[in-house]
């Protein structure tokens, strides 16, 4: 198995010559100081129907993180293969870029429990 060398590594990502961690970091952190953070802990003493109830909405704000997650990641590859940002242009393809920003390997930027089958 062959493996392709590319020229740019997550060491010299452009995010983080634009400050873009800084921003996520910042954005990370106003939300969980809105949020009661209570709601995002472990709570080993909640009864059956808040256990319930808890994991009925971990399980949907899941789903919806992961919906959007695979929708960003297609605008990404979108742009990519346009080849028209220049911020992208050091990437051979989505999935080098995928690497590099996110850390994200082959099969985990190809597939998801998320992906809705074609209508």
């Amino acid at each position: 198995m062959s493996t392709t060398q590319y020229a740019h590594t997550e060491s010299d990502v452009w995010p983080e010559r634009l400050g873009l961690n800084a921003m996520a970091s910042h954005a990370a952190s106003n939300d969980t100081a809105s949020a009661n953070p209570s709601a995002h802990e472990y709570q080993p003493q909640l009864g059956t129907r808040e256990l319930v109830a808890q994991l009925r909405i971990l399980l949907a704000s899941e789903r919806r993180a992961g919906r959007l997650i695979c929708r960003y990641l297609a605008d990404l590859a979108d742009r990519v293969r346009q080849r028209q940002d220049p911020a992208l242009a050091a990437y051979a393809d989505e999935l080098h870029a995928a690497r590099c920003f996110f850390r994200l390997g082959v099969r985990d930027t190809r597939t998801s429990p998320y992906r809705q089958s074609p209508a």
